[in-house]
């Protein structure tokens, strides 16, 4: 039998949240993902985070947009729920 890998931590081992909720997604989760799902034009990652998940599309020769909320030196900071940006697809891990 194969051993299920965990995708995303939702915790500490303590049990104490990350500060601001951020959790990188494993590269090989988006990897996962491509192999199930199809893509087409451009994408929005509006919880980059440090850049995760926009890099694997950005290697595959994706049209990407990367905005958070927090400051993490990757993308730009914006509020998805004000932003005026129209996105073919939005792939993301959103903070809980």
């Amino acid at each position: 039998m194969t051993k299920a890998l965990s995708i995303v931590g939702s915790s500490r081992r303590n049990g104490e949240r990350e500060k601001d909720d951020f959790y990188p997604t494993p590269k090989y989760a988006v990897d996962e993902l491509l192999k199930r799902e199809d893509f087409n034009g451009n994408i929005w990652e509006c919880a980059c985070g440090d850049g995760a998940i926009s890099e694997v599309f950005l290697k595959k020769g994706f049209d990407v947009r990367s905005s958070d909320l927090i400051d993490r030196n990757y993308g730009i900071v914006e509020n998805f729920f004000e932003a005026e940006y129209v996105a073919d697809n939005i792939v993301t891990n959103p903070p809980f």
